[in-house]
């Protein structure tokens, strides 16, 4: 009884020339499929990332450095006192 790997082989002609190349389609497969998929995702979720940057942190941050900008404390303080909000100050109505 003869070896069946040894007779399926002995059907085929032997590599002359070495192993087999890889086909044409196979190299490389995988980087296409990067360059395909990932990478136009990767610049999609940073144009996203920077427009939500600038819609909701850029422009707040501009109205607050207005704001803080334009706060005067101790006239925030004579409002507020006129509420009569502090017990240790008195508003010029409790007098």
């Amino acid at each position: 009884m003869s070896n069946p790997i040894t007779t399926a082989v002995g059907k085929y002609p032997a590599l002359a020339n070495g192993p087999l190349a890889k086909p044409d389609g196979m190299k490389g497969a995988l980087l296409k499929s990067v360059r395909a998929s990932v990478l136009p995702s990767v610049a999609v979720c940073l144009g996203v990332y920077g427009v939500t940057m600038y819609a909701t942190f850029f422009r707040r941050k501009a109205k607050i450095d207005t704001y803080m900008k334009n706060l005067d404390p101790d006239a925030m303080f004579e409002e507020i006192k006129e509420y009569g909000a502090f017990k240790s100050v008195k508003a010029s109505w409790q007098e």
